[in-house]
């Protein structure tokens, strides 16, 4: 039978309490509060490394971005942060002409959503990127630089994988079958496995596929609209 253990002085604050075992120097108050001190240190030490990735990852000019600018489409920001991904609907899509603000306002969402995803034990990780870029390494498949290749593919992996995937202008450039494709995988992926995705564009789902190159195949046309409107929740903006 196990002796039991002789009152201590909690080293906190003094008072005397019962431990529960030979390794216990706080009372249970003190205990619970340096515990919870822990763990908002870890949480602001999280905060403030996801803040300092997301400043790396955005361009001086978007960094800039003053919500109660004259100019900046506060009517439109004010609908988009009511934005919360469901299991129905996971992504946002921003629709909109030129200067309706859409990159810097999907910027800001994702930020929102990172910081509201930081936790004392995990850093959500994610890419803003634009319908060029993701172009572009497709193409870099093709080089015969055996480098090139290696990074592109390993980019394009990476973008199928992130907590939260920002693309912006989707569906510029030239949608020829091998970018389609790609694109098709990518957002086929995202779509299956419910990872959150904000998308930019300046047309409509429908508008993107139609102004497609004609080579690229019909099967994969509908599809591709269909699961950007299927997990969307889409803001026209004007």
């Amino acid at each position: 039978m196990n002796t039991p253990l002789e009152p201590r002085e909690c080293l906190s604050c003094s008072t005397q309490f019962q431990p529960a075992d030979c390794y216990q120097y706080e009372c249970e108050s003190c205990e619970t509060q340096r515990k919870a001190n822990e763990e908002r240190r870890k949480l602001e030490k999280n905060q403030t490394a996801i803040r300092e990735q997301i400043e790396a990852a955005t361009p001086h000019r978007f960094t800039l971005t003053d919500v109660a600018h004259a100019q900046f489409n506060a009517k439109a920001w004010a609908r988009i942060q009511t934005w919360r991904p469901t299991a129905e609907k996971p992504w946002l899509g921003l629709v909109g002409a030129t200067g309706t603000c859409k990159t810097r306002m999907a910027r800001l969402a994702g930020g929102e959503w990172l910081l509201r995803k930081t936790t004392s034990g995990r850093i959500p990780t994610f890419e803003f990127v634009t319908s060029f870029e993701i172009s572009e390494k497709i193409m870099a498949q093709f080089n015969e630089t055996g480098s090139d290749k290696g990074d592109a593919r390993g980019f394009l992996d990476r973008l199928r994988r992130v907590d939260l995937l920002l693309i912006d202008d989707l569906g510029k450039g030239r949608l020829t079958p091998a970018p389609a494709a790609e694109l098709f995988a990518l957002v086929d992926h995202r779509h299956a496995h419910n990872l959150i995705t904000i998308w930019t564009a300046n047309s409509t789902p429908e508008e993107i596929i139609a102004n497609m190159n004609k080579d690229v195949s019909e099967d994969m046309k509908a599809p591709l609209a269909g699961r950007l409107n299927e997990c969307s929740q889409v803001f026209i903006l004007k």
